[in-house]
């Protein structure tokens, strides 16, 4: 073989080489960014789970204190003028959901 056409194989191999190299190390990080994502997605998962029982538990918390503040008020103004609510039942009646 001609040392010229030598030398211009062994270049062609080593560059060959090297990017089979840089394609497994990109394979890896492939692999870490997939697990990465797995381990992200999962977490979002149970981070809604969490998110939606709160939303319910301040809703509920909202409509308790949405029936306190009326029966406040309804105490106050009978405090002012307890006249105005004669034959009127007390407690008033919890409203039907």
């Amino acid at each position: 073989m001609d040392a010229e056409l030598k030398q211009a194989l062994d270049d062609m191999e080593r560059r060959l080489a090297e990017r089979i190299r840089k394609s497994e190390d990109l394979s890896h990080v492939k692999e870490l960014e997939t697990k990465i994502l797995t381990a992200f997605y999962e977490w979002a998962q149970t981070y809604e789970v969490r998110v939606r029982s709160n939303t319910r538990f301040i809703a509920n918390l909202d409509e308790r204190l949405g029936y306190i503040e009326e029966r406040l008020a309804r105490m106050e103004r009978f405090s002012i003028n307890p006249k105005a609510f004669q034959g009127v039942p007390y407690p008033p009646p919890a409203p039907s959901l």
